[in-house]
């Protein structure tokens, strides 16, 4: 199986809780949140779709 890429090794930085309960922040830290959580969403993609990938290949080629 070939390595993963790179890209797929380094985890999304998690964002820090907000400093106060402010409505402000609570809203800022959501925004920032949601992010992570897309960077996360990809990033589990992309390694589901590396190792369907990697099978793939595998099969092809012990065929």
């Amino acid at each position: 199986m070939p390595a993963p890429p790179a890209a797929l090794m380094v985890p999304p930085v998690r964002p820090a809780p907000p400093e106060t309960g402010s409505t402000r922040a609570l809203l800022e830290h959501a925004v920032e949140y949601g992010g992570y959580v897309g960077e996360l969403e990809n990033q589990n993609a992309a390694w589901r779709d590396w190792v369907s990938s990697s099978l793939n290949l595998k099969l092809t080629t012990d065929n």
